[in-house]
């Protein structure tokens, strides 16, 4: 696998495994109705209790597992694949993908700041960074990020005190500027983590996130959205099926459009199996 290779394998990873939506056999509940012209109480514009109402029905797991399809759109560039990712809370990402007939091409792990590809095509594991994922998707990544965008989450170790709230017509909304990661949450060497310009849309009803939007205002002109739709129940927790996501950097478009037919919460047994044969070449990609 060779260094532009990896670089799109990267990409199309970080794609894949971050933005998601999904098919089950439950009941899928209606997104709220937008609502117009209705006076909103002033207290539900108060950015620090809508927040508190969006983290506490985010989506709590110790385990998740989860089968996809999905399409990823890279530069005009169109790949398909299907396979099966798996999660442990706040320690590691773990994705087998199977472009065709069932065989495994290629497994991967994410923990901590490091991302290893095993790549059964060719025999080789490359090993990289957040760092050199963060240089390649134009927008600074951490594992507590990632995590997020999979779930339809917000990010957990970013400061949530400099919110402002407003009403539009899909849902509440809340924005910052300059969002800064926590300094307990920054990791030794690591320079302090810090997201230009966010906003988030919330369902009216029940306070899941509805769309995600990051930018930059550098020269790469970085764009990002994350629109989650069609909510169904799992496990009394509210869980998006549709998404729809689009990123833009300069002169590089992705799309992404996934399903997914299982979602397990909590799943017992669940396994993260990884291992490199001997026989594999290892390859580090540097920054």
């Amino acid at each position: 696998m060779n260094r532009n290779y990896a670089k799109i394998t990267l990409v199309a990873l970080f794609l894949l495994t971050m933005f998601w939506g999904c098919k089950t056999s439950q009941k899928v509940i209606s997104d709220t109705p937008t609502i117009q012209n209705q006076n909103i109480a002033q207290k539900d514009l108060e950015p620090d209790s809508l927040y508190f109402k969006l983290k506490e029905n985010e989506l709590k797991f110790n385990t998740l597992s989860v089968k996809f399809s999905a399409k990823a759109i890279i530069n005009k560039k169109e790949t398909s694949v299907s396979g099966l990712l798996r999660i442990q809370a706040d320690s590691l990402i773990w994705v087998s993908i199977t472009p065709a007939l069932g065989i495994e091409a290629v497994r991967v792990l994410i923990v901590d700041d490091t991302i290893k590809i095993l790549n059964r095509l060719d025999g080789s594991c490359t090993i990289a960074s957040f760092a050199y994922l963060s240089e390649i998707t134009k927008q600074e990544m951490d594992f507590d990020m990632l995590q997020a965008l999979i779930l339809g989450n917000d990010f957990s170790y970013y400061d949530n005190t400099k919110f402002t709230a407003s009403v539009e017509k899909q849902g509440y909304k809340l924005n910052t500027l300059n969002r800064r990661k926590l300094k307990r949450a920054a990791r030794k060497n690591e320079t302090m983590n810090s997201i230009p310009y966010q906003y988030m849309i919330m369902d009216f009803a029940n306070y899941k996130i509805k769309e995600t939007n990051l930018e930059s205002v550098n020269e790469n002109n970085y764009k990002f959205s994350a629109t989650y739709q069609d909510f169904v129940e799992i496990e009394k927790q509210l869980v998006p099926t549709k998404l729809t996501m689009q990123a833009e950097a300069a002169a590089d478009k992705f799309q992404l459009r996934a399903n997914y037919s299982k979602i397990q919460i909590n799943p017992e047994p669940i396994g993260f199996p990884f291992r490199i044969p001997d026989s594999y070449e290892v390859k580090v990609l540097e920054k």
